[in-house]
């Protein structure tokens, strides 16, 4: 439900909300009268908080969001925390009858500060600290401020313990007036064991017991289950630790309160930081089965490596994740991801559950998955052919060793070219050599003679990825399979290892030792183009030797090889910035090479005019960041746009994105594509621009939708479903910085009410800057939220023409030259009318037995697996799954039929491609199908009324059917199909989103400058 408005509140609600809004802090914010509570409580509930206004200075609206991603996007988070999360009820008993004076007072009392910073997990709940206290905090004995103790003070008078009052609200409103006692804190010192209540011993007794603890401790008396607990609290430590990450002395240098007092400085952490509730709750609360899995499963030198802060202040690794940590979103290994856990599973998220807990106690063992989208990369199944270009260079020519190396690589698919000068004798020698012992190794050798060696030898690569190689470096014998790992990510485009010279410490260590020493290493560290390219623009970085990198081979533009046969000394670079396009760069640290020192010391080179150039290449794709680090200012001509699409399968509204992207990359703009559904298939894959980067939704759910926005110096978002609209919307509090344009396909008429409320698609009204609809019917839904008529455009949909034949003739599949072939493509589901184009063709097959005819299925799915258990022995029959060449097909068809009653049916890209080819089409008349096969009476096939009665229906299309066996109907409706297909033109459709493009780019950056003034 979205947040009501102040007079849809009740008056309950509306004197809590008047009560808890900050007058003097709000008033300031909004430029309201401070004397009027109930005016800026109206003001907060029906403006303010959309425009970002906060409350009071104790409640965040961003951070509370940001610690909160169960909340829904549309609520008031202040009126969502107090209502939904403490509970209305809860909040009415604690402060409903305290007038707005007392709420001052007992405000004046509390210090928010030290409360967050005394209870870090308030804090990382973004929890409104005085609220937190008011209603919760006290009942758990927690203090409001360093001079008040809650527990002191309900323990002191025996009145205020017994009648279950709030120990703050009863000595700020009455025990002051009365001389009361202020409550201070009265605690005895925690030197040792016997300081410590029954709790508190049972829980150090529970913890010390876990393998996890029990390992580090030495000496406890055998028969004594408290020994070890005892000698904890003592303080014994090892090497400075008490236990496997809590460092003694660390943890007292960042607490000065600890001087003097004689505490133990574990005891102080554990129950004077951290606290006993949260320690009870997470050792004698949990069973110690699962204490037992939650330590196996954490990885204590991981998290302190990649969390130094924490090892820096000496707490205890395990401890502090379990009760603080993932609160503030960090892991607990690199094989869980607390992130992607709560975005993945709304129920744990909307619960509060510690996500770690949740997968190892129940998540696990339902399937539920919290592995980083980061680190699944590099275990995914890769291994594509890999040509090793190695380029023998006067300057700095190959040496025997490096081509040993080389051939030596554990990588299996690999072919071998070399390019440049003659090699030496000896590294002549040692790639005979090389050649020899591996079989399977192809050489190609590019004449040093010919003019642009490199681009040649490029171009007549045939690997799917290419290795470049020159110099004297030495690739240790896995790091072509390390490095190539990285690319399962099909956002990487370009690919670096870790390249030691002798002043590296890891430099003499052997092969060996190292690869034992990175065993287990499997991070798989990316970053934007965007971004990387700004950061290296330093000529200690560019100047670097570069002997080597792995880069997704593809054909770049003469202007790339231009510009790099225009720069003296940096030409590598400008082929870089087009080989990455609006990919990411990998660096491998675990793929390791090193650099032998050199006889020939290296001359200075005079590098500032390269620079320059190399700095405004870059300018012209990314710009110069803005204030905020955002990519695309000043000086940026190149739009780098991203294609938001289910998946990389078969299907009209998956393919036409695949189609577009590589019209779109052909004119020069950067594409790439975000998608949701990982597996791929190969051949679909195949015929996407190698250079157009996919991105994977779970992988932008871990980044952050917004930073990935800006970090990929994304110019325009274009949807083509509506699982676009409901990812970004749903993830970014924050208007998105790039503008969004929304192709329908028809996913909104598909969706049910649950998958896409009415409010949800009111609030994607409000925000995509264009729709881009094929047939009226898509309209529907956004007109129902009064869609702006300047933000609504009609187009059709265009298909390139391929001029491949089919992979199989008439003959090799049996059909005769005469039959009239009918076909369908489609997807496998009921929907699409695979029983009746089945049910028809038998039908027709009967009326004309002396006629040959043959139906042809193409598609894969649940729909043609039942149905080949029925029909697969029937000659006329076939069944041909996925198929890629679909014109070729259509082709040696006679007619094209499209029994479609899918929800969300617009504008059939089948029907396209076979009117493409002169195929006349039969076709269900809905969404836009009538209007595509007949125009201004020229008619390239017949529309079939729809109907759910499945009888008519099936006797529509064998009608239709049938009339289409006389030869000379074909023909008509064939030449017809052949002047309607000069409508569909890629290259007009492509122009036509080019400047649609640019009209909603201009547009946002105005808006955007509007609202900036």
């Amino acid at each position: 439900m979205p947040s009501a408005d102040w007079a849809a509140l009740s008056p309950r609600r509306q004197a809590i909300l008047a009560r808890l809004i900050d007058a003097a802090f709000y008033a300031a914010q909004a430029g309201l009268d401070p004397t009027d509570s109930a005016a800026l409580a109206t003001h907060y509930v029906d403006t303010g908080w959309r425009d970002g206004l906060d409350p009071s200075s104790t409640f965040q609206a961003a951070r509370y969001s940001r610690a909160t991603p169960g909340m829904p996007t549309d609520r008031n988070p202040f009126a969502y925390y107090l209502f939904d999360v403490v509970g209305e009820d809860l909040v009415a008993d604690a402060l409903g009858d305290i007038s707005v004076a007392d709420i001052a007072r007992l405000r004046a009392h509390f210090d928010a500060a030290w409360y967050l910073e005394t209870y870090p997990d308030v804090a990382a709940s973004g929890n409104d600290p005085f609220v937190h206290y008011m209603t919760l905090g006290w009942r758990e004995r927690r203090d409001p401020s360093a001079a008040f103790s809650t527990g002191a003070y309900s323990d002191l008078h025996a009145d205020v313990r017994t009648s279950d009052t709030n120990p703050l609200r009863h000595w700020v409103l009455h025990g002051i007036a009365e001389g009361r006692s202020d409550g201070r804190a009265m605690r005895s010192a925690l030197t040792g064991w016997d300081d410590l209540g029954t709790m508190q011993q049972t829980v150090l007794t529970r913890m010390v017991a876990l393998d996890y603890y029990r390992v580090h401790i030495d000496g406890a008396e055998p028969g004594d289950p408290q020994a070890p607990a005892r000698q904890v609290a003592g303080g014994r430590a090892r090497g400075g630790y008490v236990t496997p990450s809590f460092h003694a002395a660390r943890y007292a240098a960042t607490r000065p309160d600890l001087r003097d007092t004689g505490e133990v400085p574990f005891l102080h952490y554990l129950f004077r930081t951290v606290g006993e509730d949260m320690l009870r709750d997470l050792f004698v609360g949990q069973s110690p089965a699962v204490l037992h899995a939650l330590t196996d499963h954490f990885d204590t030198d991981w998290y302190l490596y990649s969390y130094p802060d924490i090892e820096a202040s000496g707490q205890d690794a395990f401890i502090h994740f379990m009760t603080v940590g993932w609160r503030e979103g960090r892991d607990p290994s690199q094989d869980f991801s607390t992130k992607i856990y709560l975005l993945r599973y709304a129920d744990i998220a909307e619960a509060g559950i510690n996500p770690f807990l949740h997968w190892v106690g129940f998540g696990k063992a339902e399937g539920r998955s919290g592995m980083s989208s980061a680190n699944n990369f590099r275990s995914r199944p890769y291994a594509p052919v890999i040509t090793a270009l190695l380029v023998n260079d006067a300057a700095d020519p190959l040496t025997a060793d490096a081509i040993t190396a080389v051939l030596a690589q554990s990588y299996a698919r690999m072919a071998v070219m070399v390019a440049g000068d003659p090699l030496a004798d000896d590294a002549r020698a040692a790639l005979d050599a090389g050649l020899g012992r591996r079989g399977d190794i192809d050489l190609l050798t590019v004449p040093a003679d010919e003019p642009n060696v490199l681009e040649r030898a490029t171009a007549a690569a045939t690997g799917e990825l290419l290795w470049y190689v020159r110099g004297r470096a030495v690739h240790d014998t896995a790091f072509l399979a390390r490095l190539a790992s990285s690319f399962a990510d099909g956002s990487v485009q370009l690919g670096f290892g870790r390249c030691l010279t002798p002043e590296d410490a890891d430099y003499a260590v052997s092969a060996e030792e190292l690869a034992r020493r990175m065993e287990g290493w499997s991070r798989h560290p990316t970053t934007p183009a965007a971004l990387w390219f700004a950061e290296q623009l330093r000529a200690e970085t560019l100047t670097a030797d570069q002997p080597g990198f792995l880069w997704r081979r593809r054909t770049l533009p003469a202007e790339a090889w231009h510009e790099a046969a225009a720069s003296r000394h940096l030409g590598l670079w400008h082929l870089f910035l087009h080989m990455a396009s609006g990919g990411q760069i990998a660096t491998v640290r675990d793929a390791v090479l090193r650099l032998p020192p050199t006889a020939t010391p290296r001359a200075d080179i005079d590098v500032a005019q390269d620079i320059d150039r190399l700095a405004g290449a870059v300018r012209l794709f990314w710009g110069t960041p803005d204030a905020d680090g955002v990519a695309g200012g000043a000086g940026r001509t190149r739009r780098h746009v991203l294609i938001v699409t289910h998946g990389i399968f078969a299907g009209g509204a998956e393919n036409l994105p695949i189609q577009l992207a590589n019209a779109l990359a052909a004119r020069g703009l950067i594409v790439s594509m975000l998608i949701f559904k990982t597996e791929l298939n190969p051949e679909m894959r195949a015929t996407l621009d190698p250079g157009c980067s996919i991105y994977e939704a779970d992988w932008v759910m871990e980044y952050g939708a917004d930073a990935f926005l800006r970090d990929i110096g994304c110019s325009l978002i274009h949807s083509h479903g509506v699982i676009g609209e409901m990812f970004f919307y749903r993830l970014c509090e924050d208007p998105l910085p790039a503008p969004y344009v929304a192709t329908l396909h028809g996913s909104y008429e598909a969706a049910s009410d649950k998958e896409l409320p009415e409010t949800f698609i009111a609030r994607i009204v409000r925000n995509v800057d264009l729709f881009v609809y094929t047939a009226d019917k898509n309209l529907g839904p956004l007109l129902r939220h009064d869609v702006a008529p300047d933000r609504i455009v009609k187009m059709i949909n265009a298909m390139p023409v391929d001029p491949a034949p089919f992979p199989r003739t008439r003959a090799e599949m049996g059909i005769a030259e005469d039959a009239v072939v009918f076909t369908l493509v489609a997807r496998g589901i009921r929907e699409k009318g695979w029983a009746t184009a089945v049910t028809a063709f038998k039908a027709v097959q009967a009326r004309h037995p002396d006629r040959a005819m043959h139906l042809c299925l193409v598609g894969e799915g649940d729909e043609p697996d039942r149905l080949m258990v029925r029909h697969g022995d029937d000659p006329s029959i076939s069944f041909l799954g996925f198929q890629l060449r679909i014109h070729g097909l259509y082709r040696m068809t006679d007619v094209a039929i499209v029994p479609t009653r899918f929800a969300g049916e617009s504008f059939p890209l089948c029907i396209i491609q076979a009117l493409q080819v002169s195929t006349p089409v039969i076709a269900t008349d809905v969404g836009e199908i009538a209007s595509m096969l007949e125009v201004d009476g020229v008619s390239g096939g017949i529309t079939v009324p729809y109907s759910l009665d499945d009888r008519r229906f099936d006797a529509g299309f064998t009608e239709a059917m049938d009339r289409l066996i006389d030869d000379g109907a074909r023909h008509a409706l064939a030449q017809g199909a052949t002047v309607l297909a000069r409508t569909y033109d890629m290259d007009v459709f492509t122009d036509q989103y080019v400047r649609l493009y640019e009209d909603v780019i201009h547009r946002f950056a105005d808006d955007r400058k509007d609202a900036v003034s």
